[in-house]
């Protein structure tokens, strides 16, 4: 089976809607809060977890929040988005009756689900003409640079994507320090090993400041990454 695709399972939380009041507004590129129920620390459901499984409730709370609740059922993509010490049980989340996959009997294929998620944006010409020159110039160079060096392809732009790049280049406006980053990715053994997920530059967008303090360098033969807990 192709890379292209390859089925990629998808899940949400159960009843979020019913729950979070802060429905997700079209200027927002993601949800910027989520409740919590103080019913949380008495839930039979979850007082009764580990301190690691409770903080992975949290966590799937948030990413949910950011990826507007369809999240990958994949136990190393949401440890590595939740910066966990440890990869998260999502099959024990799910006989607890607090997530549930979605999508085609609990599968979707990662090109039309990627399809789906960027036809709800404004893309392309519309939204950068609305960015300053210097700085769509510079995202010109940085998106240049990576599909240069890497598989996954940035072919065009949406809202989430663009405020990523905003964010990260805000503070780091310098193209070489971009160099610098995609070389490290390049370098790093984990960024690159056979895994469900590969590193995109959406993820490099959130994650640069890691790489660069060399979070995922490798030492001898392993990489020395040790994903950091929530702070």
């Amino acid at each position: 089976m192709s890379k292209n695709t390859e089925p990629v399972q998808y899940f949400r939380i159960k009843n979020w809607d019913k729950y979070q009041k802060f429905k997700f507004k079209q200027s927002w590129t993601s949800q910027q809060y989520v409740l919590f129920a103080t019913s949380f620390l008495d839930d039979p459901k979850t007082c009764h977890l580990s301190e690691h499984l409770r903080l992975s409730w949290v966590v799937l709370m948030l990413l949910a929040g950011r990826h507007q609740n369809r999240l990958r059922y994949d136990s190393g993509w949401c440890q590595a988005g939740g910066r966990l010490r440890k990869p998260v049980d999502l099959a024990l989340f799910e006989s607890l009756g607090l997530i549930e996959k979605v999508g085609g009997g609990g599968i979707i294929k990662d090109n039309k689900i990627k399809e789906e998620e960027e036809s709800k944006f404004e893309k392309d010409d519309s939204i950068l003409s609305k960015i300053p020159p210097p700085k769509k110039m510079l995202i010109d160079q940085i998106t240049q640079l990576w599909n240069a060096q890497f598989q996954t392809k940035i072919k065009g732009f949406f809202f989430k994507r663009l405020d990523l790049l905003n964010q990260a280049i805000s503070n780091h406006p310098n193209l070489n320090y971009w160099k610098t980053c995609f070389e490290k990715v390049k370098a790093s053994d984990f960024l690159n090993s056979e895994k469900k997920w590969k590193t995109t530059l959406d993820w490099v967008m959130e994650h640069h400041i890691e790489i660069m303090e060399g979070k995922y360098d490798n030492q001898g033969n392993t990489s020395t990454h040790k994903a950091a807990p929530l702070r």
